[in-house]
């Protein structure tokens, strides 16, 4: 992850990136403009959730942005 980012260190180490971009209430068409130009804007951490149904269209911004995936972290939460 890029340096001049802000992070967090969590309990085990890991690094998060203290702002993260929110991809509700987005559609896939959306999403992948908004990821791809939050990414463009330094965004490392992109948030989202199978409940909101843009799963393919955040995978696609985050492909076409050219960032390197070891650099974006992505978050999600799955239904109970």
């Amino acid at each position: 992850m890029t340096a001049d980012i802000a992070q967090l260190t969590l309990n085990d180490g890991q690094r998060l990136a203290q702002i993260g971009f929110g991809t509700w209430p987005l559609d896939d068409a959306q999403a992948q403009t908004a990821v791809q130009a939050a990414l463009a804007c330094c965004y490392r951490l992109i948030d989202t959730a199978a409940r909101y149904g843009n799963g393919a269209g955040v995978g696609h911004g985050i492909a076409a942005s050219g960032v390197a995936c070891a650099e974006v972290q992505l978050t999600s939460k799955l239904p109970q």
